[in-house]
């Protein structure tokens, strides 16, 4: 990413879903004020980067100070969980919400015409919330994979931990695997690769399952996987 370090502890925010710059400096122990004018353009100092890397360990120092390489650090990018899991209801978790990533239900992954993680904002949209908390990491959605396609790396029923990236700011890497959630399938798992303005989703399993281009124009939002759990 070639950007001033400015922009990336800005991008950083919005990465961590920090709605204001007063919570995210409040997080990492420096004053309102001075995180204001960072985001203006004041340099930050060697504390407050120093803070920032002590308070999210799973971002890259390298990304932070050179733009190099990718936001999380590599071993919490390919880690995978396969301790049980737990799922319970929107009803039966008490003040969840903020604690806990909700499970995108499969009725609702390939719904088609709709932002799944705006309707899944909505508290009463919920039926179903994964218990599983991973310390300094965002997780947006859990995702279970639906179907062969990812074959042997996935298994049907996987659960994958999804972060959105802002609407209008996606990087995918290409070759990596993103949940694509798209205004004419719903939400498709698939390896992208880079063809022009758009991009060709590639299936693991491709003797099974083809493949095919996800146009730029069909594109609600993109996910990127955090980390696997299997039972």
């Amino acid at each position: 990413m070639e950007t001033s370090i400015n922009k990336r502890i800005s991008y950083l925010r919005k990465f961590l879903n920090f709605k204001s710059g007063r919570s995210f400096a409040e997080q990492i122990g420096i004053s309102s004020t001075t995180f204001n004018d960072i985001e203006r353009g004041s340099k930050p100092n060697y504390s407050t980067l120093e803070k920032i890397m002590r308070t999210f360990p799973s971002i890259s120092a390298e990304w932070l100070l050179t733009g190099e390489g990718d936001i999380l650090k590599q071993e919490t990018e390919k880690k995978e969980m396969t301790s049980n899991y737990v799922i319970g209801t929107a009803t039966n978790i008490e003040n969840s919400m903020g604690n806990f990533a909700p499970i995108v239900p499969s009725t609702l992954a390939r719904n088609p015409q709709l932002d799944v993680l705006e309707f899944l904002n909505d508290e009463n949209n919920i039926t179903e919330i994964s218990s599983i908390q991973v310390h300094n990491t965002p997780i947006s959605l859990w995702y279970r994979i639906q179907d062969n396609s990812l074959y042997p790396n996935y298994q049907k029923g996987d659960m994958i931990a999804l972060w959105s990236y802002p609407q209008g700011e996606e990087n995918p890497i290409p070759g990596k695997l993103y949940v694509v959630d798209t205004y004419s399938n719903g939400m498709i798992a698939r390896i992208l690769l880079k063809q022009g303005e758009d991009f060709l989703a590639r299936a693991i399993n491709s003797e099974e399952y083809p493949d095919f281009i996800i146009k730029r124009s069909d594109i609600i939002r993109i996910y990127k996987q955090i980390l696997m759990v299997r039972m």
